[in-house]
């Protein structure tokens, strides 16, 4: 069963591996460690981006907008790490270094992002 829509986002402290999701029909705000998401579409704001960048330091610019599930889903595997870096990229990179736009489902857990794998045909 799903859940409501939600935008997603690392928690700001350094120390903390924690994810601050927020419901966007009624505004509640909860820290997780852990969160299922099905229908993501990865955002970052540029001028959050630039921002961030032109103060060296770190603002809630960059985040995941999906639909929170219950429980974890049963069949496809999320073992595709998903990273953000306001230096490096203006979008998130899979560990391939692929820019990441979308998923149809996203495991948030230890402060990381993953998805499933892309199938290639060759």
């Amino acid at each position: 069963m799903n859940g409501p829509r939600v935008f997603v986002h690392r928690s700001p402290g350094l120390a903390e591996r924690k994810f601050t999701i927020r419901d966007l029909s009624n505004g509640q705000v909860s820290v997780v460690d852990e969160a299922w998401l099905a229908d993501a579409t990865f955002e970052v704001a540029p001028a959050g981006r630039l921002r961030a960048l032109r103060e060296h330091r770190r603002t809630v610019h960059a985040g995941i907008f999906g639909t929170l599930l219950k429980r974890p889903p049963r069949g496809l595997r999320c073992d595709v790490a998903v990273r953000y870096q306001p230096s490096s990229a203006p979008y998130f990179l899979s560990e391939e270094h692929r820019p990441v736009l979308e998923a149809p489902l996203v495991h948030l857990v230890q402060g990381t992002a993953y998805i499933p794998r892309e199938e290639r045909w060759l």
